[in-house]
């Protein structure tokens, strides 16, 4: 499907819409033409109740956005029982291992109900970041606070962290 039909088939989803009244923060601060710039960077998956979307260990390849549903989030210390760390309600940011490069996700990711996410691959974010600055940097200031928030971190660490991480040379096809 062109990119173009895939942006507006996003466009459709609540997750996008600026006349909707239930539609996330997140989305809601960047402007139609920037929605229009960034929606072909995401893939709309749905997952069945009790679905592992990522597990502690494996390669964070991918961040996702909650349209609909809830994640709960577990993490498995060295020492100890797995445990639930957050629970992700619609408009929360998870899987920000990718987002900041990091080789492998350092929780598991857990359906609860039936979910809608939208994915975004980190390294089509570094791809994105780097050939469309503007467009980019708004992006990545967006998720800055998003995941602040989750983290209870200073934004501009969070900010200053993607920016560094998506700066680094795209790694060549193979």
């Amino acid at each position: 499907m062109p990119k173009v039909v895939q942006a507006y088939r996003l466009m459709d989803k609540k997750f996008f819409r600026t006349d909707d009244s239930n539609s996330h923060w997140l989305f809601d601060k960047l402007t139609p033409d920037e929605r229009v710039v960034i929606a072909p960077l995401f893939k709309v998956m749905v997952y069945p109740d009790q679905t592992i979307i990522f597990t502690q260990g494996f390669p964070a390849l991918y961040l996702y956005f909650l349209s609909q549903g809830e994640v709960i989030i577990r993490h498995k210390p060295d020492d100890g029982d797995s445990l639930t760390v957050a629970r992700i309600q619609p408009g929360g940011v998870f899987g920000w291992s990718a987002a900041l490069m990091r080789p492998y996700y350092s929780s598991s990711a857990i359906t609860v109900g039936k979910t809608e996410v939208l994915r975004l691959h980190n390294q089509e974010l570094r791809h994105f970041y780097q050939k469309n600055p503007r467009c980019g940097e708004r992006l990545v200031e967006l998720l800055s606070v998003s995941i602040a928030e989750r983290l209870h971190s200073p934004r501009d660490l969070l900010l200053s962290l993607l920016q560094e991480h998506l700066q680094q040379p795209i790694a060549a096809e193979q």
